[in-house]
């Protein structure tokens, strides 16, 4: 039988979150003493991938990406960001720093498949698109 990247994946977080006695660095060292016998660890970046969706969905977190010019962001607006974004998900929101010097100001934020652009370039398009018409 088949065992996928994500059945492997989800293995190893029934196992993690029923350790059995066992510590997390027991239960990683005999899954990863696992892979080359099963002829999978050309899969193990897929497993680590599918592992962490997983773990996210499972344990209620929500990864955001959040773009700015320097990849930095105010410490007080990424707390009030923070509460905000988990008052309107529900979940737990983990946010990734990303820098992107085309940005002239402002974010834009992407989680799933969506993507609010709040950035400058956007907010002027838009003037635009209204002043032209």
């Amino acid at each position: 039988m088949k065992v996928s990247a994500r059945q492997y994946a989800q293995a190893l977080y029934g196992a993690l979150k029923d350790p059995n006695g066992r510590t997390p660095k027991e239960i990683i060292e005999n899954f990863i003493g696992i892979l080359p016998r099963r002829i999978i660890f050309g899969k193990s970046e897929k497993i680590i991938h599918d592992f962490t969706e997983y773990y996210n969905k499972e344990e209620g977190i929500l990864k955001i990406s959040v773009t700015t010019r320097s990849g930095d962001l105010d410490k007080g607006f990424e707390k009030t960001l923070v509460l905000y974004l988990e008052k309107k998900f529900g979940k737990k929101i983990e946010i990734e720093k990303k820098k992107d010097a085309g940005i002239l100001g402002g974010i834009i934020i992407g989680y799933d498949d969506v993507i609010i652009d709040g950035s400058m370039k956007r907010q002027l398009e838009m003037l635009k698109k209204k002043l032209i018409t």
